[in-house]
């Protein structure tokens, strides 16, 4: 055992002399360049090339990777700004649809009555047109900022606009045959 520690002990003190040297060759417009680096110094250069080579690699790839990450958030933020606005405006729309339909009903009435035709029945007309969806989501209702509003149910309101508007389109043409 003490053999083979004053052999590692003599390895590391020739390390320690200037057995070891590090060349660097530079090649410029005057001729070739020797710089060189002996003992302890080049042990040191050369610990610090490895250890901080794959340090700044990791650095430079994460800055990297967390710019091209911000990026997109901002964007998706951007994107979930446009989807608010343009949700707002499909809910607006639709409010001023309702009121239009409403009025059609009204007009639809009138005409009835003047045409001697038969009203249709409050039930009637929302056959088809309530109920509700509880629960449903949609993959993207958790991009709206606030949980009272969804994808499913202006999809349900919509639809019911669309009946709706199909029972009001039936109705006009059974006043204009008659008519």
């Amino acid at each position: 055992m003490r053999l083979r520690s004053t052999k590692i002990g003599r390895i590391v003190s020739s390390i320690g002399s200037n057995d070891l040297k590090l060349l660097i060759l530079q090649e410029g417009r005057s001729g070739l360049h020797q710089i060189e680096i002996r003992g302890r110094r080049a042990i040191k250069l050369l610990l610090a090339a490895v250890v901080l080579t794959p340090l700044l690699l990791y650095l430079g790839a994460h800055l990297l990777l967390e710019t091209a990450y911000d990026h997109r958030v901002a964007k998706l933020r951007r994107d979930n700004v446009a989807l608010y606005r343009l949700v707002d405006n499909f809910e607006q729309r639709i409010g001023t649809l309702e009121r239009e339909l409403a009025v059609l009903s009204d007009m639809d009435e009138d005409l009835r009555v003047h045409a001697n035709l038969p009203g249709i029945p409050n039930e009637i007309r929302q056959v088809g047109i309530g109920g509700s969806m509880v629960g449903v989501l949609t993959n993207m209702d958790y991009l709206l900022p606030t949980h009272d509003r969804g994808l499913a149910a202006l999809t349900e309101k919509v639809d019911a606009l669309a009946r709706g508007l199909k029972l009001e389109q039936i109705s006009y043409e059974q006043l204009r045959d008659t008519i």
